[in-house]
């Protein structure tokens, strides 16, 4: 009598399980498209090119620069523009996490749609795989939305700083092989 009991409870929690398949469904493509749709292109040789110049400047300036009177507002620009670097390189050095955690999201959605579509695995346990995909897509976006936003400051910055810093370590270069 038991096991009649638990396989019809078993049977009405697949059933209604599959009442709200759609609805799972639903939740699982948005987050196939939200996916899809989030930017995860990095110009890495734009970024490589950027660190190197950086380097040439900095080394520059440790070899030529001297403790004379600087004004207030190119220290001001010399330290926002030494702040690009270590940003480029955070985004380069995580490049590699951000392409492989795309490709765990891809599977692992593909994996839940194929579950639900199918009715295979623990049907009474779809809605809770979905929350924490959800909670994994949004760990996800947040961190390739702050990787994109800093790439997109720092090359700003470089941008607008890069002539200024230059011109200075070449001045300084040129005054130190006058003296």
């Amino acid at each position: 009598m038991k096991l009649m009991v638990g396989f019809i409870l078993l049977f009405f929690l697949g059933a209604c399980s599959d009442f709200s398949r759609p609805k799972q469904l639903d939740k699982v493509e948005l987050l196939e498209t939200q996916l899809k749709e989030l930017k995860v292109v990095f110009d890495s040789d734009s970024m490589e090119l950027i660190v190197q110049e950086i380097n040439t400047i900095e080394s520059r300036l440790q070899m030529y620069f001297e403790t004379d009177t600087l004004q207030l507002e190119l220290i001001k620009k010399l330290d926002s523009f030494k702040r690009v670097k270590p940003a480029l390189l955070f985004v380069l050095e995580n490049e590699n996490r951000i392409i492989d955690t795309r490709n765990q999201r891809f599977e692992s959605l593909s994996k839940l749609r194929f579950d639900i579509e199918n009715g295979v695995g623990l049907r009474d346990k779809y809605d809770e795989n979905i929350r924490f995909e959800e909670v994994e897509m949004n760990k996800y976006c947040v961190f390739v939305n702050y990787c994109d936003s800093t790439t997109t400051y720092s090359f700003k910055t470089f941008n607008t700083l890069q002539n200024d810093v230059r011109s200075f370590s070449l001045r300084l270069e040129e005054k130190y092989k006058v003296q």
